[in-house]
Formats: structure tokens, sequence, C-alpha cells
């Protein structure tokens, strides 16, 4: 490790203020990509991807409560999660509308289902779901919403298509050379950036 360090400090130092420098930035593009799409930071403010949705529903269906209740043993319940992806999803791929069915259960309680009943979304009074069904639908539609997707896309994009990584896989690439491929570093005549015998650092 001090062989290590000794070649990056002395030798590579820059590879070392590149590596500070990219995982700063993907720390702070990280958080506000958490503060666009999970925050639940209030309404007043400006809300997140999932605030918004979460709120939309809380105001129009009051009866309904978030749930993980994938086997569905509750009632009056929506699966806040799926729900979000499916929104996502539906945004993401530019499409505008979003395909959802009403399954009966019983006497006035129904399922709510994403697409050829592939994931439930909700369970409870025929009233809740068919406005349940009416809020996904528009919450598709919603500007705020898109925003957020739109701002998550150029904040992903900027993850993943960062010129500084390139720059640094570069320079990483040049220093594994100079070090004969990666030989375990026994000095001059096995790496090209260890000095020569007799010769100090």
């Amino acid at each position: 490790m001090k062989y290590m360090m000794k070649h990056l400090e002395d030798a590579y130092p820059k590879v070392l203020e590149f590596i500070t420098e990219i995982g700063t930035n993907h720390i702070e593009t990280c958080k506000k990509i958490q503060e666009i799409m999970v925050s639940d930071t209030p309404i007043t403010v400006t809300p997140s991807f999932q605030k918004i949705i979460t709120d939309k529903i809380a105001s129009a269906c009051p009866g309904l409560k978030k749930s993980r209740d994938t086997s569905l043993t509750d009632n009056n319940i929506y699966l806040h999660i799926f729900v979000f992806r499916v929104i996502f999803d539906t945004v993401y791929a530019k499409e505008s509308t979003i395909i959802l069915s009403e399954k009966v259960i019983s006497n006035n309680k129904s399922q709510l289902w994403h697409g050829n009943q592939l994931l439930a979304l909700a369970q409870g009074e025929d009233r809740l779901i068919k406005k349940l069904k009416e809020v996904i639908g528009a919450l598709v539609l919603n500007n705020d919403i898109k925003n957020r997707v739109e701002q998550y896309s150029e904040l992903r994009k900027q993850l993943i298509t960062n010129e500084r990584i390139d720059e640094l896989s570069d320079d990483i690439e040049y220093l594994h050379e100079y070090i004969h491929g990666g030989q375990v570093l026994a000095g001059y005549g096995a790496c090209d950036l260890c000095p020569p015998p007799n010769i100090s650092p």
C-alpha cells in the first residue's frame, strides 16, 4: 500500500485529485437526484416526484393508505412503490397514457392493476379504486411530474457520461502501463516510475 500511495502521490498526483473531484461531484449529483425524486419536503416548497404523487392521492383518495402488502391481504390500500414505478416508467418513455384495469373482487371491492394484470397497484372500495385510476392517469400528464423526470434524466446522464471519468480512465491506464501491467512493485527495473538504484526518490 505504501508503494501504491507513493506512486499516486509523488509520481501521479493528478489521479488522486481526479478521484476526489469526481467523488465529490457524484455525491452532490446523487443528493440532487434524491431531492428531486424522493424527498419528503413539504408541498409548499418544491415537492419531489414521490411527494407530488402521494399528496395528490391523499387529497383525492383520503380513504386509501400507502402499503407494501403485495399479497393484498389488507383493504383500502395502494402499493406506493409500484405506483411510483409505473408513473415514472410511463413518463420516462414519454408516453401520454397508462394502461390500468379494475378487477372486481367482491361486492363493492376491487383491485387496480397495471397492464394486463401484471402488477397490482391497489385494493379497496370501488369508488376509491376508480378515483385512484383517474389520479394516476392525470399524474402521467402532470407537468411537475414530467419536469422531475426530465431533471432526473439529465442528472443521471451527468453521472454516467462524466468527461472527467474518461480522463481519469486514460490516466489510470497510462499509469498501469508504467508499472508493467500490474506486476509486483519491486522497484527499478519492474516499474518505470521507480528511481534507479542509489538515487533517492
